[in-house]
């Protein structure tokens, strides 16, 4: 049975109040779980309505595909960032990710976006996406189908983003080529996502620009989409900090503090 539009709204009102509170949720009632991606999403557009912040990105869960998720003003940071000891609560991870900012818009429209057409309107920059979770049993990386739809409605499991270095002129960079390594508190290389979990960014980019086209949504000029890891989830706790280096372009850095 199709969710009534007061329930879709009645559950992203319960996850905004979460996000706002940093509180969590022991998980939706089976009246205000999703029953397929469409309500999922619808969930999440409710959930980023309520918050009311603005969305000033999106990120792409891995590959093109259904977990996409905003990123939000207040929770976007540069260069660097040090997350308050309340974010603990939603269990923040880290992901180091190629990204981009929009130049000009890609506004939604009737015929798709073509790979040079979004290349032009990019600039490459790297990030980390930072992970969350809006549920005391939620997970980062779902099992199941069932799962994730609850983490689609929980905005994707994001949290944040970190941008780092951007790269003006990268159109002839092999982007899966760049070598990423993270460390955290000055520890071993953390594991790399295998190549063949991974897809090439800007064809990510370029599905995400007709994805949200076909859903209405455009693009605007400064916005940020991360495209997938390339170092494996890495859960981080109070005290710790994290640098991810990018190759030559540069590094970025993030601590939790202590509560």
């Amino acid at each position: 049975m199709a969710m009534r539009e007061d329930d879709i709204a009645k559950a992203g009102v319960l996850l905004a109040g979460a996000w706002s509170q940093s509180a969590l949720l022991e998980g939706l009632p089976d009246h205000l779980y999703p029953g397929d991606f469409a309500e999922a999403a619808a969930i999440q557009t409710t959930m980023a309505a309520v918050i009311g912040d603005e969305v000033v990105g999106w990120k792409v869960a891995g590959a093109p595909g259904p977990m996409i998720g905003r990123i939000f003003g207040s929770h976007l940071y540069a260069g660097s960032a040090v997350l308050p000891a309340r974010q603990a609560v939603h269990r923040p991870a880290i992901e180091t990710e190629v990204g981009f900012q929009l130049n000009t818009n890609l506004p939604a429209r009737s015929h798709p976006y073509e790979r040079a057409e979004v290349m032009a309107a990019a600039t490459l920059t790297f990030t980390f996406e930072i992970v969350g979770t809006r549920f005391s049993n939620g997970m980062h990386i779902p099992d199941t189908e069932y799962q994730r739809l609850a983490i689609i409605a929980d905005n994707s499991a994001g949290a944040g983003l970190v941008v780092g270095p951007r790269v003006q002129d990268w159109r002839d960079l092999s982007l899966l080529d760049i070598p990423i390594e993270l460390r955290v508190d000055d520890g071993e290389l953390e594991p790399s996502n295998p190549m063949e979990n991974r897809t090439d960014p800007v064809v990510t980019l370029t599905w995400l620009a007709n994805e949200l086209s076909d859903r209405g949504i455009g693009l605007r000029a400064g916005q940020y989409v991360t495209t997938g890891s390339a170092t494996l989830l890495r859960e981080i706790n109070p005290g710790s900090t994290a640098v991810a280096r990018f190759g030559d372009f540069g590094e970025i850095k993030i601590a939790l503090e202590v509560g």
